[in-house]
């Protein structure tokens, strides 16, 4: 037969879909390359099946001279494709977290915080404090000087 094709990816039949899979890889690219995404993945997938076919053809006998139709089978190919793009949206969300009084530590559980004590008291500390507070703080003299009371 003339007009004979490897069946591969060069074949007619992958025209459309190696056309279509260059216009989404250069689509992914641009959006990659302009910001607008931080990446971007691209899934082809081709299906093929082979599906029965006729075609007549016209022959002439010998004997009567009559036209009369011959059928040729063949398989043909069914080809399905499918190419799909998935860009990976940048997004940033910004915070801080800063806590002075707190201690993050590691024991046998894992990660923990806890409240750091003050080990030095100040003048504000002593001014809103009980008796009783000043007491178990192991304070023993305040001065009206150190009370803030000139």
């Amino acid at each position: 037969m003339s007009g004979q094709q490897e069946f591969n990816l060069k074949n007619l039949a992958f025209v459309e879909f190696l056309g279509e899979l260059e216009t989404a890889i250069q689509s992914v690219l641009e959006e990659i390359y302009s910001g607008n995404f931080a990446g971007g993945e691209i899934s082809a997938k081709i299906a093929i099946e082979l599906q029965d076919a006729h075609e007549a053809y016209p022959e002439t006998t010998d004997e009567s001279g009559q036209i009369t139709k011959h059928f040729y089978n063949f398989k043909t190919p069914r080809i399905d494709h499918a190419v799909t793009m998935t860009l990976k949206r940048r997004s940033q969300i910004k915070g801080t977290f800063i806590d002075r009084d707190t201690e993050l530590f590691c024991d046998d559980e894992g990660f923990k915080t806890r409240k750091i004590t003050k080990a030095q008291l100040t003048l504000d500390d002593i001014a809103g404090m009980s008796l009783q507070e000043l007491t178990q703080a192991k304070i023993t003299k305040i001065t009206s000087r150190a009370a803030g009371r000139d």
